[in-house]
């Protein structure tokens, strides 16, 4: 009976870290491939969340937000680099921006396995010193998005 309580409780935790968002796995940051295709993976504490007509969205499987040149970024996942299919979760945002406030015309980017997004005109609300912040925008061709974002502190 304990071996076969021990093999479902390793079941289960080995299902827990497998499933998407968990952040048990270690993650590991950069360049690689997986199933063939080159990818780049971000690691961290940040994370969002997004709302695309009637479905939301949460990307929190490790993520960070860095300030370079001007730029403010968040980078949450593992984005599939083109030509190849997305095969992994990813969320990004990368701002014109180097102090909080109200930046136009911005771009949201995700991925999810088999399929890429994006919001354009989009706005994107900086606050608590670059840490944390809203955006709005369209997706093309269809409605409306909007969600939240949050770096690790």
């Amino acid at each position: 009976m304990r071996v076969a309580l021990a093999g479902a409780a390793l079941a289960v935790l080995g299902w827990a870290a497998a499933a998407p968002g968990n952040t048990l796995a270690p993650c590991k940051p950069g360049a690689h491939m997986i199933g063939g295709g080159a990818v780049r993976t971000f690691c961290g504490q940040a994370k969002a969340f997004m709302g695309i007509h009637t479905v939301d969205y949460q990307f929190d499987s490790g993520g960070r937000c860095t300030r370079t040149g001007g730029t403010f970024r968040i980078d949450i996942g593992t984005v599939t680099l083109r030509p190849g299919a997305p095969k992994s979760y990813y969320f990004g945002i990368a701002v014109r921006a180097a102090h909080d406030g109200t930046y136009r015309n911005q771009t949201v980017r995700w991925q999810l396995p088999g399929t890429r997004g994006s919001l354009t005109r989009v706005t994107v609300k900086l606050s608590k010193g670059l840490r944390e912040g809203s955006f709005s925008g369209f997706v093309p061709g269809g409605g409306p998005g909007s969600g939240t974002f949050f770096c690790s502190s």
